[in-house]
């Protein structure tokens, strides 16, 4: 069934269905801060780290940009390709790059020889 998100009250109310209400929360974007040896299957296992609210709404506002200039009602997304979200008190940035035919957002090093994908 549908669902109707309620920002007022902080609920989820079901449309259709009998469903008890679900609280809504609010999402946010994570950087990989290292990467640690998982002890079960000895894998590296990245470590996500919640960005600080100004971040996390700036890097939201870049790909929400991102989505529009793609889409057909957009004019293109090769100027968003040059945006970069600063980091701050680190080294690098966030900015949407093309991989293998895709869009992803990055945490790319400042530098110009820190780039490496």
């Amino acid at each position: 069934g549908r669902s109707t998100a309620d920002p007022e009250f902080g609920v989820i109310r079901a449309n259709y269905v009998a469903k008890p209400l679900r609280a809504l929360e609010s999402a946010t974007w994570f950087v990989v801060e290292e990467h640690k040896k998982d002890p079960s299957t000895g894998n590296m296992r990245p470590v996500l780290e919640p960005m600080p609210d100004c971040e996390a709404e700036k890097v939201e506002e870049l790909y929400q940009r991102a989505i529009y200039a793609a889409s057909s009602l957009g004019n293109g997304i090769d100027p968003i390709l040059s945006e970069k979200v600063k980091l701050e008190g680190t080294e690098y940035h966030i900015e949407v790059c093309k991989e293998s035919g895709h869009y992803l957002m990055r945490k790319v090093p400042n530098s110009w020889f820190g780039k490496s994908y």
